[in-house]
């Protein structure tokens, strides 16, 4: 039997803008994922390991 990887929003996020065309992001890309608050607490945690970069109020790119 095959274990189920658990998908956390920060590997969700993640993945999204890895994968992405784009290199700039706003919270709502995120918001089929969960609410505003979480997602912004994820980008958050996403721009201290340097995955993004906030540019501007509510943008963000990759770094």
């Amino acid at each position: 039997m095959v274990a189920k990887v658990k998908k956390t929003l920060e590997r969700k996020i993640y993945y999204r803008i890895k994968r992405a065309k784009v290199s700039t992001f706003i919270p709502s890309d995120f918001a089929d994922f969960s609410d505003r608050d979480q997602v912004l607490r994820v980008l958050r945690k996403l721009i201290q390991k340097n995955i993004i970069i906030r540019v501007g109020q509510g943008v963000y790119t990759r770094a």
